[in-house]
């Protein structure tokens, strides 16, 4: 591909501002709905390489520059709430409803219950999440083992229990 690389910058600028409100934070990095953690930031960070407005000083007060710096923070929410485990779960339910951006109100919004929520002991949380999230990314091995770990914390508790199963027959 030839032609000028800033102008080819400026063009995908452009047509990101353009199409920032009707995007969701999985449409704005690029991501399925279902990608893991890991997918996630490596999308963030290959945008924030491009996009990191300190990199392009040229376009200082233009408003070619105030277009990169709104993408940009979008590009920065959108990581910031898919990488939080309860935020993600907020934001798919808010996609539900057809709502497209986290706002101040949303922090404010009344929690789901989580199966982890009915676990008192907190590294058996910690295990348990790993042990959920491992399961979630096809890891079934690294599921069992963590989640066993979160049973020996906390024995009777029948989430840990019914994840444990889970895992050990694969499924998520």
């Amino acid at each position: 591909m030839t032609g000028d690389p800033r102008a080819a910058l400026a063009r995908y600028i452009e047509n990101a501002h353009g199409a920032l409100d009707g995007a969701s934070y999985y449409e704005i990095l690029n991501v399925p709905r279902d990608a893991p953690d890991g997918q996630i930031r490596d999308a963030y960070y290959r945008l924030a390489a491009r996009l990191h407005p300190d990199l392009h000083q040229v376009w200082e007060g233009t408003p070619l520059r105030d277009k990169l710096t709104s993408v940009y923070s979008r590009v920065t929410e959108a990581y910031r709430v898919l990488t939080n485990g309860e935020r993600r779960v907020q934001y798919d339910g808010l996609l539900a409803e057809g709502k497209l951006r986290w706002t101040a109100d949303d922090d404010a919004r009344p929690k789901r219950n989580r199966p982890e929520d009915q676990i008192a002991d907190a590294a058996a949380r910690k295990f348990y999440r790993l042990g959920v999230d491992a399961l979630a990314t096809g890891n079934a091995g690294a599921a069992v083992m963590n989640l066993q770990f979160a049973q020996q914390r906390d024995p009777a508790n029948q989430v840990i229990a019914d994840a444990l199963a889970r895992a050990r027959e694969g499924k998520s």
